[in-house]
């Protein structure tokens, strides 16, 4: 893959993206054909869907295709990608394309304190939602085939509608970084050196002496 006539810099670069390439989906034929399961993931609209050895691999049958918006999981922007898969859990994703009202200007480069900020570059991060929501069909697959026993999380919301336009004024790691604890904590997770956050746990698993819970524990009633 690659222009006609690089020469220099421009040709080196590109043989070892192609060599990365060759390497990396080698690897993901490898786990396949072992029965393992794996996804990649890029731009709908990318190149690299159309190099020779992914082509070939398409081919096979083997791999599935989910299309999706990157706001329907808070991304600001409408971004439309595809993650190519082996995963059949992945294939029960409701449908998630875009019919969020954006603004025009959207992927507009503008500047911030001085500097030049591209879009492009706030949206290339995954945002903590898509994470999530990976990590958790990647989990129900492994309960699946029996390689793994596990509680199982519920998947965050998801929204394929409404107005995004004034997510462009938030800060990019709000649905990023700065959302990976509120998402630890609900999966019961403490985060490192944060031990005086609450973590939720189920109620059987706290142990009571004379039926009083340890300090700090609280419990939720649900229902009437």
């Amino acid at each position: 893959m690659g222009l006609p006539n690089l020469q220099g810099r421009d040709i080196k670069r590109v043989t070892a993206d192609n060599a990365a390439l060759e390497y990396a989906l080698g690897l993901i034929k490898a786990c396949a054909a072992r029965g393992g399961g794996s996804f990649r993931e890029n731009p709908a609209n990318s190149l690299h869907w159309w190099c020779p050895s992914e082509q070939d691999m398409w081919e096979t049958g083997e791999w599935s295709e989910k299309w999706y918006s990157a706001c329907a999981f808070q991304g600001a922007r409408c971004k439309h990608q595809l993650l190519r898969h082996n995963l059949p859990e992945i294939d029960a994703w409701p449908v998630l394309q875009c019919h969020h009202i954006h603004a025009d200007n959207e992927w507009k480069p503008y500047t911030c304190n001085d500097r030049h900020v591209y879009p492009s570059h706030e949206e290339a991060e995954y945002t903590a939602s898509l994470a999530l929501s990976l990590a958790i069909t990647c989990s129900w697959w492994a309960a699946r085939k029996g390689l793994a026993v596990l509680k199982i999380h519920r998947l965050p919301p998801v929204e394929v509608a409404g107005d995004w336009r004034l997510w462009l004024e938030l800060d990019p790691r709000a649905a990023r970084q700065w959302q990976m604890i509120p998402f630890a904590l609900q999966c019961g997770i403490r985060p490192p050196d944060m031990e005086q956050l609450p973590v939720r746990v189920e109620a059987a698993s706290v142990e009571l002496v004379e039926g009083i819970p340890p300090d700090g524990t609280f419990f939720l009633r649900l229902g009437g």
